[in-house]
């Protein structure tokens, strides 16, 4: 791999930033961490340098995913990376003599009780806003011990509920206008079809989600 291959891994100031705030509070000892990083904000880089971080020091990382096209885009940044990993998913041979393991939630939740599910030092769970309590603590019970890191752009349930009983600390990478005034993302412009959707809104749950849209694209 050439240098400037390299140079596309580098962390942007605010992904450094955000990085700062996660060991931080590893050292205040919060166990159960949301990261909140929003489209655009490059958290597949951001998760690849916290597998990278944690494989140099030997400590063993299981990944979980809600989307196969997640999972292949992280092992193919770890291969960038030269770390051997395995992956658990259903039609596919696993090879768990790896520190690194990237899984399938559900595939995960439906082999608890195999052998071979070991206990990773870090769990790392990706779009974790779509965990219900029940699959989510079935599999995080697994793991009471260890650091769980969970990423999601958008940190509440389908229903509109919290994540607060999941996790004891937020921590935000960046907002949709710090990463649109840095020019990573194009500026966003509020359509009169969705001004008039918000006010015509009679249910609680889809007024919050037209809320949150411009909450996060004008904070």
């Amino acid at each position: 791999m050439s240098a400037t291959d390299k140079q596309n891994y580098e962390l942007r100031p605010y992904q450094q930033r955000a990085m700062s705030e996660i060991k931080k509070a590893l050292v205040d000892k919060y166990h159960t961490i949301l990261i909140q990083s929003p489209t655009g904000s490059g958290k597949g880089v951001m998760l690849s340098h916290i597998i990278n971080g944690c494989h140099e020091k030997g400590s063993s990382v299981l990944f979980l995913v809600h989307r196969k096209e997640i999972l292949y885009q992280v092992s193919d940044y770890l291969k960038s990376y030269g770390i051997e990993h395995g992956i658990i998913k259903a039609g596919i041979r696993h090879e768990d003599g790896h520190l690194v393991q990237l899984a399938s939630f559900q595939t995960i939740y439906r082999r608890l009780k195999n052998p071979y599910i070991k206990q990773a030092d870090v769990v790392i769970v990706d779009e974790c806003h779509h965990a219900t309590a029940k699959t989510f603590l079935a599999v995080i019970n697994q793991f009471k011990k260890q650091i769980v890191l969970g990423f999601s752009a958008t940190p509440s349930r389908q229903n509109g509920v919290g994540l607060g009983n999941l996790f004891e600390v937020m921590i935000p990478v960046a907002t949709i206008k710090e990463l649109t005034d840095l020019g990573y993302l194009a500026p966003v412009r509020i359509s009169d079809a969705l001004q008039k959707l918000r006010h015509k809104m009679t249910t609680s749950v889809l007024k919050h989600k037209v809320e949150t849209v411009l909450t996060l694209c004008f904070k």
